[in-house]
């Protein structure tokens, strides 16, 4: 072996132990990064059990960085590697496929996010029957953030009782989480609200401090419910926890959720300003749900500020991507709002065509209450007074 190749051979076993006992020192990894890529590159094109091993061992450990570093291309760069590697070693690949949709998720690729996940779950029903029912959870939460919300709740029914039968309390929380998203996209604010409520108290009494994504969710339901100092708390919290770890695409999403509280308390310079950097985060990272995201909120800003043609341009992209993307609520909303914008542009049969097609939509996931429609009437009520303000 010549010794550039002895050379990478040590690095890789010693990188092996280093992320053993450090895989969740995010600073520690950072100023190691570039060696780990080097390695990584390396270890791609080799063929033996020792090195296969190395690959799969550093891939794996790596997992939580690569995530909250929006890191996603390098997983599926590596991805068909760790695969050979692991039918070579005989092992079972559903933590690789399971990766590989986080990664395409993370990149808003809904369609190759559900190709990986549905194998993931097929090579899981050969494991324990915990990593079966993690497996199912992912499942019903990719259904659930396309708008499938009658298969999401039947899969989520499916994993809570394999949680139960295991006595797995953490588990059981976990699907809670998800059904508090079901209450929340349904605007039943005050059961989504006792949800998480919930799981943030099981938190701390567990945990030294509530999760990222828990934090996230209290910010966004007390918004919901007008608890706006609530809200601007826990996001607040959370944006300041993702600046210390330099976690991108938790700083977008906190950017971009205190922007819609900023809006809802009428101080639209700041929400503008936070939009618009959640956006730029966004495309940095890639992250195409959270891209749309970001262009539906600046196009109700621009709404609310009289520039029409700007908000045109937002509500258009967005609802262009959660087309693509198959983000049926998404688009629904999107065009919504495009719905309220040619109301306000007074061209009205444009906007009921719009908004025929999203109450179509929302016919069609099962959501269609009497509430939404009262909040279809409340917001073009709010848009109109607007208007007048703006005009005074």
């Amino acid at each position: 072996m010549v010794s550039w190749q002895v050379a990478y051979a040590h690095l890789a076993n010693y990188y092996q132990q280093f992320l053993k006992e450090r895989s969740t020192d995010f600073l520690a990894l950072d100023q190691e990064y570039l060696h780990i890529e080097q390695v990584l590159s390396w270890l791609n094109g080799r063929i033996n059990d020792q090195d296969s091993q190395s690959l799969l061992d550093l891939m794996e450990h790596l997992s939580l960085y690569f995530e909250g570093h929006s890191l996603h291309n390098v997983v599926l760069k590596n991805g068909e590697a760790c695969l050979k590697a692991a039918h070579r070693l005989g092992q079972n690949p559903a933590w690789i496929y399971f990766n590989a949709y986080r990664a395409n998720w993370g990149l808003g690729r809904w369609n190759e996010a559900q190709q990986n996940l549905l194998k993931a779950v097929q090579e899981s029903s050969r494991l324990s029957p915990g990593e079966y029912a993690n497996s199912l959870k992912s499942w019903g939460s990719l259904q659930l953030n396309k708008g499938n919300y009658r298969e999401a709740l039947a899969i989520f029914a499916q994993a809570k009782k394999i949680y139960r039968d295991l006595a797995d309390e953490s588990g059981e929380n976990s699907i809670s989480f998800e059904e508090a998203a079901y209450y929340l996209n349904i605007n039943d604010y005050q059961k989504a609200y006792a949800l998480y409520s919930h799981i943030l108290n099981f938190e701390l009494a567990r945990e030294t401090q509530a999760s990222d994504q828990t934090l996230l969710m209290m910010g966004v339901i007390s918004r919901r419910l007008k608890k706006f100092p609530d809200s601007i708390h826990y996001l607040t919290q959370l944006f300041s926890r993702a600046e210390r770890s330099n976690t991108k695409s938790a700083q977008a999403t906190a950017a971009h959720h205190l922007a819609w509280v900023y809006s809802d308390l009428g101080q639209l310079a700041q929400a503008r300003e936070l939009g618009e950097l959640a956006l730029q985060e966004y495309v940095a990272i890639q992250d195409l749900r959270g891209t749309s995201d970001a262009y539906e909120q600046l196009g109700s800003l621009a709404m609310r500020t009289q520039q029409y043609e700007n908000a045109r341009f937002f509500l258009e992209r967005s609802a262009s991507m959660r087309k693509q993307l198959g983000n049926q609520h998404g688009y629904a909303s999107s065009l919504r709002r495009l719905a309220d914008l040619s109301f306000l542009r007074h061209r009205y049969g444009l906007g009921i065509n719009y908004i025929i097609q999203s109450l179509f939509i929302y016919r069609r996931m099962g959501i269609l209450t009497f509430k939404r429609l009262y909040k279809f009437i409340s917001d073009w009520s709010d848009l109109k007074r607007e208007k007048v303000k703006g005009a005074i």
